[in-house]
Parts: structure tokens; C-alpha cells; sequence
């Protein structure tokens, strides 16, 4: 298995749809023993660490996505009979929390691998999807500071890069007609976490993000990442944050709010989407959030991943 570099190699047999294996080289002989007249037995591969590690890997990685779908066909499931929240809000958050071990595994593995390309091997689009783009750009940093001298985590890198950069243009050329950018912001007074009572209005002579989420939605608590990290950069140019949440169990919320450092004001009148904010706002789906000017008009919207910290920067100058 000579090369100028580890790889990893995929054997096909002759007419073969499948590949009979993945394989790494990263030991100059690696043994393969197969029955190629059974492929109910499995194939035996001695000699090479690497695949080995990536054998468990992709064991444990179909486990738990198997795990995961389970969940989601039977929230889904729920969902079209209309079940109740009872039913189905139980079983959302065990779904929230087996996705986070996953993530957590995932990321363990790349950062603990041995292998260059075992390490990079997670970050590839079914597993890759898993992580938002900070997250993902952190762990392939951290493998090409562990291996700097592999060509191939380069090319991994650059691949991503110009991913990113093709999947913001697409955001872009698709994302849905502003409806507030220019108006004024509609007021509203709700309570916070304590009981006390306050209003939008209260914020005028800052710029203000009012972000519409809830702890029930996933894509949303995936974006808080994205958002406080904007806060932590900003705050100190003028700069704050209203959460707005749609959830319906205080605990629930308070929760999560602690759980994903939320540390500006949040308010909630716990009614789910009965909110008073979403007729009056328009909101559709979450997350959703628009940012206000000192005056409290409204100068963009759906700012989310990069784009928040991109309109920030352009306005916080």
C-alpha cells in the first residue's frame, strides 16, 4: 500500500455495485480476507489500525443515525395526527439530546483519530451536516494543526471553503422578501423570566436584534451558537439583544436559555405560536429576528449564520 501520502481506498470486485471495503493505508502491508462467493461474511482486515478505527466508526455512526431516524418518523408521525404536546414534546427532546451525543461523539473522534484521514473522514456531507459552519471550520482546523504536513486535509479544507462560499451566494439569491426592512418595529410589552413586564420600546437609542425562537426548535438551537458569538462581539458598540420566545413550559425555556448562554433580555408570554408577536409580526417559521437602528426602524432581517455578524459589522462600524 505505498503512496506519497495516507489515502483512503475503496476495493470494488468486478462487477460489483458496492465496494467490498474501505481501506487505509497506513501500513505498508495490510492483509484482506474475504469470501467473494458469500457477502453474508464479513470481511477480515489485518494489519492497518486505521481501518480498523474506521470500521467502529462507521458501525457506531449507523447505530446512531438509525436511532435518530427512528425519532423522527415517529415525531413525525405524531405531528400529522396532531398529537398533543405531551406526546410529542417528550419525545422531541430525547431526540435533541441523542442528536447532541452524536455531535459530541462525532467530534471526539475526529479530534482523538490517530489517522489523518480517519480524522477527516466524519467531516464528510452525512456526518458533516451534523455541525454548523463554525463548528465544522474548528475541527478542520484542529486536524490540519495535528497533521499540517498531509496534502489531502488541504484539499479537504478548500473544498469546504468554497462550499460555504457557493452555499451563502445561494442564500442569498433565495432568501425570502423582507417585509419590515424600512418600517418601524410594532410594538409590544411581554415578560421576562422574572415576571417583569418590558417593552420594545424600552431599548430605543440602541441597535437591537429581536430574535423570535423557542427550546423546542432545533434549528434555532442550533443558530444561538451564531448569535452569541455576535453578542459577545458587539456588545460594547451599542449593541444588544431581545429574545423573543415561543415556548409554552417556563422551565423548558429557562432552561435552555441557561443551557445555550443566552445572556440578554428574553421574553416570553408562553403561549406557542398563540404568542401575541406572531400575528404581529407575520412570523411564519422560527428563527426569525430583525434588527432595529436606534429609532427602532427595522434595517434587516433573517439575518442568520455569517450574514449576522456580516450586517453588524457593516452597521457597528
Amino acid at each position: 500500500t505505498k503512496a506519497k501520502e495516507e489515502s483512503l481506498f475503496t476495493l470494488y470486485l468486478d462487477n460489483s455495485v458496492y465496494p467490498l471495503l474501505l481501506l487505509v493505508n497506513d501500513e505498508p502491508k495490510v492483509v484482506v480476507t474475504a469470501d467473494v462467493k458469500n457477502n453474508d461474511n464479513p470481511v477480515k482486515i489485518e494489519g492497518s489500525p486505521a481501518t480498523t478505527s474506521l470500521n467502529e466508526f462507521m458501525k457506531t455512526g449507523n447505530q446512531k443515525w438509525e436511532e435518530l431516524n427512528v425519532i423522527g418518523m415517529r415525531l413525525d408521525s405524531l405531528i400529522k395526527a396532531n398529537a398533543t404536546d405531551s406526546l410529542t414534546v417528550p419525545l422531541s427532546e430525547k431526540g435533541k439530546v441523542m442528536l447532541a451525543d452524536f455531535r459530541n461523539y462525532v467530534s471526539g473522534f475526529v479530534k482523538n483519530a490517530k489517522s489523518p484521514v480517519v480524522s477527516v473522514f466524519p467531516l464528510n456531507d452525512r456526518y458533516g451536516r451534523l455541525f454548523d459552519i463554525q463548528e465544522y471550520d474548528s475541527l478542520i482546523n484542529t486536524i490540519e494543526q495535528k497533521f499540517p504536513e498531509h496534502k489531502g486535509i488541504g484539499m479537504v479544507k478548500k473544498a469546504f471553503v468554497d462550499q460555504v462560499a457557493a452555499m451563502q451566494q445561494q442564500q442569498q439569491q433565495q432568501a425570502p422578501p423582507e417585509k419590515w426592512t424600512g418600517k418601524q418595529a410594532p410594538e409590544f410589552t411581554l415578560p421576562d423570566l422574572s415576571g417583569k413586564n418590558i417593552a420594545l420600546s424600552s431599548f430605543k437609542g440602541k441597535y437591537l436584534l429581536v430574535d423570535f425562537w423557542a427550546s423546542w426548535c432545533g434549528p434555532c438551537r442550533m443558530e444561538n451558537p451564531n448569535v452569541v458569538a455576535a453578542y459577545a462581539k458587539f456588545k460594547s458598540k451599542n449593541f444588544t439583544i431581545l429574545g423573543v420566545s415561543l415556548d409554552e413550559k417556563k422551565d423548558a425555556w429557562e432552561e435552555a436559555v441557561q443551557k445555550d448562554g443566552l445572556t440578554w433580555a428574553q421574553v416570553s408570554d408562553l403561549k406557542y405560536w398563540e404568542s401575541s408577536v406572531v400575528p404581529l409580526y407575520g412570523i411564519e417559521g422560527i428563527p426569525y429576528n430583525v434588527l432595529l437602528d436606534p429609532s427602532g426602524k427595522i434595517i434587516a432581517e433573517n439575518l442568520r449564520g455569517p450574514y449576522l455578524e456580516q450586517k453588524l459589522q457593516q452597521v457597528l462600524q
